[in-house]
């Protein structure tokens, strides 16, 4: 999924996001709480939002944070899947495709024939 978002941002002018552990981890976090508790928005089922689950993690100090997600069923776990419908909604391309935000993790999670994943960006201060 990295090497597809880099190629992105690349053909749009930025330059590549580096993989960061927290960012990760929050992403983890968050797709995990989309598959099993049907969470379908950035919200999740706790009421966290990217910014408490990004400092939850231990990504401080941050001068910018954004979020990208994806749910699915039956289309297979594909990660071209997710980074195709993200660059489709104009909110998750700005996302992706902002060069100020230079960190980023990605997780992707399944289970049958439904598929979740999130995208975490951010930049340290």
């Amino acid at each position: 999924m990295l090497n597809q978002i880099n190629a992105t941002r690349a053909a749009n002018g930025c330059g590549p996001v580096a993989p960061n552990p927290e960012l990760t981890a929050s992403a983890t976090r968050h797709a995990t709480d989309m598959l099993h508790n049907g969470v379908r928005e950035h919200v999740g089922s706790d009421g966290s939002t990217v910014v408490q689950r990004a400092t939850d993690a231990g990504y401080t100090p941050y001068a910018a944070i954004g979020e990208v997600v994806f749910w699915s069923t039956g289309y297979g776990n594909d990660p071209a899947n997710a980074v195709n419908w993200w660059m489709n909604s104009p909110g998750h391309r700005a996302i992706i495709t902002n060069c100020s935000l230079t960190e980023a993790g990605f997780s992707e999670v399944s289970s049958g024939d439904r598929t979740t994943a999130a995208g975490d960006f951010g930049t340290k201060r």
